[in-house]
C-alpha cells in the first residue's frame, strides 16, 4: 500500500505539472486547448470548463496529453485564429517547452519546500578526522585531530564555515589557519588554489542519525542513535571509517558491534549492492540504509528557494552528463530504470520519511524535464527541433518527411521502453531472490 501512494505521489504531480505547461502556455498564446488529459483511453471521469474538456482516463497516470485545436491539418478549425498552426513558429515553440519547463520548475519549488521546513544537515565539529595524502592540508601540517578555530583570523563555528571563509578574496594564494592540537593553539601556513579542495574530511562519531525502514540495517535491528564500535572486528573512529567499511563490502555479511546505551550488541548485516556514478564510470559500493546524526539548519523563504533552484542546476548538469557517458558507451544501459523502477524506489523512499519522498519527487522531474527536451522525434524536443527547422528555412518541412521522422522515433523509443522494462523486470527478479 505504501508503495501504491508513494507511486500516485510521484506520478501525479509530475504528469499534471508537465501537462499544465504545455495547456498554461497555449492559454496564453491565445490557442484552443480542448482536452486535459492525465492518462490515456478512453474517458472514467470529467468534467468540462470553458472550451476544455478534463478527463482522467481508465489509464491514468501512464502519461497524458493537452488537445489544442488545429495540431493537424486535416484538423477542421485548422485554419481559426486559435488554431495552433496559425499561430507564428517561436509560440509553438514556447507551448512545447513548457512542459519540460514546469518540471525544472517543479523540481527547484520541491527541493525549495524540503529546505525550508527540514533545513539542511549540518556538521558542528571543527575537529579533522582525516587528512587526504598528498592534499593541501598535509603540506600545510594538519593532523587528524586538530580543531580549526579561525581562518584568515575570521571565526569558525562549524564545519561548512572553513570552505565558505577559503572561498572569499584574499590578498594572495597565502591563507592562515588557526588551529588547536593538544591544548595549544597556533598558526599554519596554507598555500590555497581555487578550485582545489584542503583534502580533510570532519571528525564525526559514527552515531546512526536514521535507519530506512525495511533496509538492511532495519532488518538487522540498528536503530537511531547506535554507536558503531567495529566491523568485522576493524575499529571504528569517525563515521568516514565507518562509509568507508561498509562502501568496500557490497552484497557480503558484516559483522557490526555497537553500543546502545550501556549495552554493547554484534549485529549481523548483509550489506546491499548498489551502483554510483564516480568520476567517469559507474561502480558498484555498499550501502546499509543508514544516515549519520547531525544537526539541521534552518533556512528562510529566499534562501531556500536559492538552494532549491542550485540543487536543480546540479542535478541537471548530473542528468546531462549520465546520458552522454550512455551515448558515448562509458555507462551501460542497464542501469536505466522505467516506469516500474520508478515506483520501486518510490516505495522505498516513501518508507523512509515524506521529505525523502519529496526530494525523489523533485530528482525524478528533473530527469524527465531533461530527457524530454532530447531532440528526439515524438517527444517535445522533437517538436523543436522541427520548429528551429522551420524558423531558420522560414518553412515547416515536408509532412511526408515529418512523418518519416517520427516513425523513426516511434521506434527508437519503443526499443528504449523494451529496454527499460527488461532492465525494472530484472531488478525486481533479482530483488526478490534475496
Amino acid at each position: 500500500m505504501t508503495t501504491v501512494v508513494a507511486a500516485i505521489a510521484v506520478l501525479g504531480p509530475l504528469i499534471f505539472f508537465h501537462e499544465f505547461g504545455h495547456f498554461i502556455a497555449a492559454k496564453r498564446c491565445g490557442m484552443k486547448v480542448l482536452t486535459f488529459s492525465l492518462g490515456y483511453g478512453k474517458k472514467l471521469i470529467g468534467l468540462k470548463r470553458g472550451d476544455t474538456q478534463y478527463i482522467i482516463p481508465y489509464f491514468p497516470l501512464i502519461g497524458g496529453y493537452v488537445k489544442i485545436a488545429g495540431e493537424s491539418y486535416l484538423d477542421p478549425d485548422v485554419l481559426e485564429p486559435y488554431s495552433y498552426l496559425r499561430k507564428p513558429v517561436w509560440q509553438r515553440m514556447i507551448v512545447v517547452a513548457s512542459g519540460p519547463v514546469a518540471n525544472i520548475v517543479l523540481a527547484s519549488i520541491l527541493f525549495s519546500i524540503v529546505y525550508f521546513l527540514s533545513g539542511l544537515p549540518v556538521v558542528k565539529t571543527r575537529k579533522v578526522g582525516k587528512v587526504e595524502k598528498g592534499s593541501i592540508a598535509e603540506s600545510a601540517g594538519i593532523l587528524p585531530g586538530d580543531e580549526i578555530l579561525y581562518v584568515d583570523g575570521r571565526r569558525v563555528k562549524k564545519w561548512d564555515d572553513i570552505g565558505r571563509e577559503l572561498a572569499r578574496p584574499g590578498p594572495g594564494p597565502v591563507r592562515w589557519l588557526t588551529v588547536r592540537r593538544d591544548g595549544r593553539t597556533f598558526k599554519l601556513r596554507i598555500e590555497w588554489r581555487r578550485g582545489l579542495g584542503m583534502g580533510i574530511q570532519p571528525l564525526i562519531s559514527p552515531i546512526i542519525g536514521g535507519v530506512m525502514k525495511e533496509g538492511p540495517a532495519w532488518k538487522a535491528g540498528l536503530r537511531k542513535g547506535d554507536l558503531v564500535l567495529s566491523i568485522d572486528g576493524i575499529p571504528v573512529r569517525s563515521w568516514d571509517d565507518f562509509t568507508s567499511l561498509v562502501r568496500s563490502k557490497p552484497g557480503k555479511l558484516v559483522l557490526l558491534r555497537v553500543r546502545r546505551g550501556s549495552e554493547e550488541m554484534t549485529m549481523p548485516v548483509k550489506v546491499a549492492e548498489v551502483q554510483i556514478l564516480d568520476g567517469d564510470r559507474i561502480r558498484n559500493i555498499g550501502q546499509i540504509g543508514v544516515t549519520m546524526a547531525t544537526d539541521v539548519e534552518r533556512y528562510r523563504v529566499f534562501r531556500s528557494l536559492w538552494y532549491g533552484v542550485r540543487d536543480t542546476a546540479n542535478w541537471t548538469r548530473l542528468t546531462l552528463k549520465v546520458l552522454w557517458m550512455m551515448m558515448t558507451g562509458k555507462v551501460s544501459l542497464k542501469y536505466v530504470a522505467g516506469p516500474l523502477g520508478i515506483i520501486q524506489y518510490a516505495g522505498r523512499h516513501a518508507r523512509v520519511g515524506v521529505m525523502e519522498l519529496i526530494m525523489f519527487i523533485a530528482v525524478i522531474s528533473v530527469n524527465l524535464g531533461i530527457l524530454n527536451l532530447l531532440p528526439i522525434p515524438i517527444l517535445d524536443g522533437g517538436h523543436l527541433m522541427f520548429y528551429t527547422v522551420e524558423a531558420i528555412r522560414r518553412r515547416p518541412i515536408s509532412m511526408k518527411r515529418q512523418e518519416q521522422i517520427q516513425k523513426f522515433g516511434f521506434v527508437f523509443l519503443l526499443t528504449i521502453f523494451v529496454l527499460v522494462f527488461y532492465n525494472d523486470i530484472s531488478r525486481i527478479i533479482k530483488g526478490m531472490g534475496r
